[in-house]
């Protein structure tokens, strides 16, 4: 009958496997959950003085770079928008900002940044490159409206690009051959990395005067953060 107690005790050991394996999933899940509602805001440089606790926590608060803009170049307010042309809570998330923007043209400047979520869209990352071969004619912001407004058609990149392309006005030719040369993947991969070191695991992720901000807002929400912005 040894077998038997032999056969218990193993079962034992590897219930118990599973007990730890499934406790450490759940601290780590937790973990997770608890960084994203714990470090929901970096440090707001206000002349001289920083939040120092979130300082502490190793993120850096990011810049506009040389990426396209909306708004005059040295509005009040800032607003950093970290996206993925695939992702579609930045497809609802793009209007209602744009519209929030048109009420403050003098107030407000909209950057993008990339930060495509290449491990789940499939061509997030060709997108992206190729949103910056439109900025480099100028168009970024007539085929990033054409990107979003048609993001089902991305199974279809990179064909699908030439025909956004000419529909924002763009010498088509001069953009596929960016598009090949995959010219801007270095500048896209450098918007990933200065995601990443400023904490952005999600997109759409935005910054309002270094102030992080999480998913989709709604128009008053925004409007409340901005003027939040402005009395500062």
């Amino acid at each position: 009958m040894w077998y038997n107690s032999f056969g218990k005790v193993v079962l034992v050991i590897v219930l118990c496997f599973v007990l730890l394996l499934g406790v450490a999933f759940g601290l780590l899940v937790f973990s997770q959950y608890y960084d994203l509602n714990t470090t929901n805001t970096l440090p707001v440089q206000t002349g001289n003085t920083t939040n120092a606790n979130q300082a502490s926590l190793g993120y850096v608060a990011p810049d506009a770079d040389d990426d396209p803009y909306l708004g005059h170049v040295d509005a009040a307010v800032e607003i950093i928008a970290f996206e993925d042309f695939q992702c579609p809570f930045c497809k609802t998330a793009e209007p209602i900002l744009e519209d929030v923007y048109r009420l403050y043209p003098n107030d407000v400047k909209v950057v993008y940044r990339d930060f495509p979520l290449y491990t789940i869209h499939d061509q997030a990352v060709a997108a992206a490159q190729a949103g910056e071969c439109a900025d480099e004619q100028g168009k970024f912001w007539a085929w990033h409206d054409e990107a979003f407004a048609n993001q089902s058609a991305l199974a279809a990149a990179p064909a699908v690009f030439s025909v956004w392309a000419e529909t924002a006005g763009l010498d088509v030719t001069t953009f596929e051959a960016c598009v090949v040369a995959e010219r801007y993947a270095d500048e896209v991969q450098k918007d990933l990395n200065e995601g990443f070191l400023a904490g952005v695991s999600a997109t759409p992720t935005f910054f309002i005067n270094g102030q992080r901000v999480l998913g989709i807002q709604s128009e008053a929400e925004w409007i409340e953060l901005i003027e939040a912005a402005l009395a500062n």
